[in-house]
């Protein structure tokens, strides 16, 4: 028997009017439902547990909510190697495979009648004194910015240990093939078919008029530096979901994750298709 885990946005599914029918239309099949403990006594027929041991027991995890909800769970559900389907309750929706109401859709997941598109990921170490201080892994980027004062500041951008640019900017984005249609599209950077394996350096509002976003291999090692800071902090944000202040002297080493992503797939229409629909 299969095991779904389901992680709503409340927010957007009010009153977990959604969650409430995919739970009763999975257990109906004889599927078990586990959710996290928060939500607990609000949806009958389910078990409830930590996040960590929801998606131990889970053998698909499905995301009701924006792509937002989607990035709060990535890393998590990719450590964990449970791909994940996403209902789309939010705005683009670029991440999620089905809409409201589609509820038809997890026959065929049951049925095992889909294929799993494996998504590149970041992995983000702040670096403090030589150790390493905190490291993560994201979906779609790392951002490192300047902290609340309408400020610019200095970022030096190293590949593989090489000087590649200094921006006097408000920030620069890290981004990942599928970040490139979120925060890095909005900065001007490039949009990346999902299969190659790139990653995309962009500048945010550099004070500069030859900057440009870059597209480098995947394979390289990206170190990000802050160079000058008058009376104001850097922050360092992954998937803008956690941020962390940097000190004098950090920096951050972006790399490839040794982690994929994998996103439940029901069509056969490709990333071109989606992305012009999605951008209408």
């Amino acid at each position: 028997m299969k095991t779904f885990a389901i992680i709503p946005n409340d927010g957007r599914d009010v009153e977990l009017k959604a969650t409430k029918e995919i739970a009763k239309f999975l257990t109906d099949m004889g599927v078990s439902v586990v959710m996290e403990e928060e939500f607990c006594g609000r949806v009958g027929g389910v078990s409830y547990f930590s996040r960590a041991e929801v998606l131990n027991r889970a053998d698909i995890c499905v995301i009701i909510g924006g792509d937002g909800t989607i990035l709060n769970i990535a890393a998590d559900a990719a450590v964990a190697n449970v791909p994940l389907i996403g209902i789309n309750y939010g705005n683009m929706g670029f991440l999620s495979q089905a809409e409201r109401g589609d509820i038809h859709i997890f026959k065929d997941i049951v049925d095992g009648k889909y294929s799993i598109d494996q998504r590149m990921m970041l992995e983000a170490k702040i670096m403090r004194n030589g150790i390493e201080f905190k490291s993560f892994h994201v979906l779609n980027d790392v951002v490192v910015f300047r902290g609340e004062y309408s400020r610019m500041i200095n970022l030096s951008v190293e590949i593989d240990g090489v000087l590649a640019e200094s921006y006097p900017a408000d920030g620069i984005i890290i981004s990942t093939p599928t970040g490139s249609t979120a925060y890095s599209l909005s900065a001007g950077g490039a949009i990346l078919d999902p299969k190659v394996a790139g990653i995309i350096i962009t500048p945010i509002c550099p004070h500069t008029i030859r900057a440009r976003s870059l597209v480098v291999s995947s394979d390289r090692r990206i170190t990000v530096r802050v160079t000058y800071r008058t009376k104001m902090d850097a922050t360092v944000a992954a998937d803008g979901n956690e941020a962390h202040s940097m000190e004098d002297l950090d920096f951050v080493e972006i790399t490839k994750s040794p982690y994929t992503t994998n996103l439940i797939r029901l069509s056969d229409k490709n990333f071109f298709e989606i992305l012009r629909n999605k951008m209408k």
